[in-house]
């Protein structure tokens, strides 16, 4: 079931959708999942794509604009000094819309108060919430999971990472970033320009004033929850070094992290840009990071488990595992049924999501409740 919501970000009202199981139970609580999109992207791309196969696997999910985008609304500058409230506490003021803006760290603050609305719903279980993102997104999820321990299991697909360090640290703004963001502090200019070196194909306006302090790949080196990695091979803004890779790298050696890397550019990993179903996308990160760390339950067929549907379509993961150089300490085996036909592209996308199930593991001792893992991290060693 879906339902239009609103959620009140720092006064202001953001548009949200909320998915809920159809078949909850009276009382019963769920994991789950907010999704963040990434730079000028509208939730009702989210809505249709990736969030329903998440609620069909059993997980509430929650999907916004940000302030200031689609159908949320904007803040307001108001450039004349306001009047003392009357009365009943109100002001009239004379104002602008701040609309189609990416300030990173304004839209962290959208996802702060989209997670404080979502752990409120009755049917979430608070101790069971990820985080989905993509593109800006993507880096918007690591740095609010290097942040907040509320989060148990993030994907992060494309992630726009910020500015890199140097030897001497993260840098400080340019004197032009400098120049314009006084010039907005002193009241000489009420809105920014379009920066020239933001791609065409990015709409609306990059606030550069906030994007030098904006550090994902500071936030992510305090990740210690399930993480997912997605990151395309001829990834155009930045290179992987500056996407996924760079994620990779940031994230510490002793949490458990997944990272793969598909062909093709940025937007290719996009639902409709794949071969095959449109949920094909939606069901890679729903089968390996969420559904193995926050346990939902998997309705397909007669196969009782807490991952989600289709999760038993897979040939025996541990002999491919182990032609890729890696042996996985399992312990039984996960029986072969029912594999995917398809292109080649399409079985590559579900060969990596086999693997991820693994690696991702709760370690609450089972996988599609046959095969059984020996510790809490689902332990692997080098072949």
């Amino acid at each position: 079931m879906k339902k239009e919501v609103i959620i009140w970000s720092e006064g202001t009202r953001m548009a949200a959708d909320l998915f809920i199981p159809d078949d909850l139970r009276d009382g019963e609580k769920r994991p789950a999942i907010l999704l963040c999109h990434g730079w000028a992207g509208p939730k009702s791309h989210l809505s249709s794509t990736y969030a329903p196969y998440f609620c069909k696997g059993g997980f509430v999910c929650l999907t916004f604009d940000y302030r200031g985008w689609f159908e949320s609304d904007a803040r307001i500058a108001t450039p004349d000094k306001q009047p003392p409230p009357d009365a009943e506490g109100f002001i009239t003021v004379r104002g602008t819309p701040v609309r189609e803006v990416v300030d990173p760290l304004d839209q962290n603050r959208d996802i702060n108060n989209a997670l404080d609305y979502l752990i409120g719903e009755p049917a979430v279980d608070a101790n069971r919430i990820g985080l989905w993102g993509s593109s800006f997104g993507g880096g918007h999820v690591l740095y609010v999971a290097g942040h907040d321990p509320r989060i148990k299991a993030v994907v992060s697909q494309v992630p726009g990472m910020g500015p890199a360090p140097d030897q001497n640290g993260f840098a400080a703004p340019s004197a032009v970033v400098q120049k314009f963001a006084s010039a907005m502090a002193r009241g000489e200019i009420n809105s920014l320009p379009r920066p020239a070196e933001q791609p065409e194909s990015l709409k609306g306006i990059g606030d550069f004033r906030t994007m030098w302090r904006y550090r994902p790949r500071a936030a992510a080196a305090h990740i210690r929850v399930p993480t997912l990695i997605i990151d395309q091979e001829q990834e155009e803004y930045g290179g992987r070094e500056n996407s996924g890779l760079a994620a990779k790298n940031a994230i510490p050696p002793t949490t458990i992290v997944k990272y793969h890397v598909f062909p093709g550019t940025h937007y290719d990993n996009l639902p409709e840009k794949l071969p095959g179903e449109r949920e094909v996308g939606a069901r890679l990160v729903h089968r390996t990071s969420y559904a193995s760390t926050l346990g939902s339950t998997c309705h397909a067929n007669d196969c009782s488990n807490r991952f989600f549907p289709g999760c038993c379509d897979v040939d025996n993961d541990a002999r491919r595992v182990a032609r890729a150089g890696r042996r996985f300490a399992v312990v039984g085996r996960i029986p072969d049924s029912r594999s995917r036909r398809g292109t080649e592209a399409r079985d590559d996308y579900w060969r990596r999501q086999c693997r991820s199930v693994r690696a991702l593991c709760s370690g609450r001792g089972e996988i599609c409740g046959r095969a059984r893992v020996q510790d809490a991290r689902f332990t692997r060693a080098a072949r």
